[in-house]
């Protein structure tokens, strides 16, 4: 198994979504060559319950944005810092009609 194979930013977000923080930081753990390794561990080992946590991460998310580094900033915003108050909701970002339906595929 090569080292790309275990790149955990590739599926952190998956596991973030099914509301897995502590494999996401598992994962983390285990990627030793990864360049981002350390860091990502001490974000992720924060508080993300307090309002300090949530709005760095956040920040962090659209740092990322402005970088190209859509994954990251992806993983970040929903895992960490993203609740109903802060993003809009997934339906409002959905169309509704089914004429949009097929006009947007």
């Amino acid at each position: 198994m090569s080292q790309e194979d275990r790149d955990p930013t590739s599926c952190s977000l998956i596991f973030f979504a099914l509301g897995k923080k502590k494999v996401v930081h598992g994962l983390w753990r285990q990627a030793p060559g990864h360049k981002e390794q350390n860091m990502m561990l001490k974000f992720l080992a924060n508080d993300f319950t307090q309002d300090r946590w949530k709005t760095a991460a956040l920040k962090n998310a659209y740092a990322l944005l402005s970088k190209n580094r859509y994954g990251t900033s992806g993983l970040i915003a929903v895992g960490l810092g993203a609740d109903e108050q802060n993003t809009p909701h997934r339906s409002s970002c959905l169309p509704t009609s089914p004429r949009m339906l097929s006009a947007s595929v």
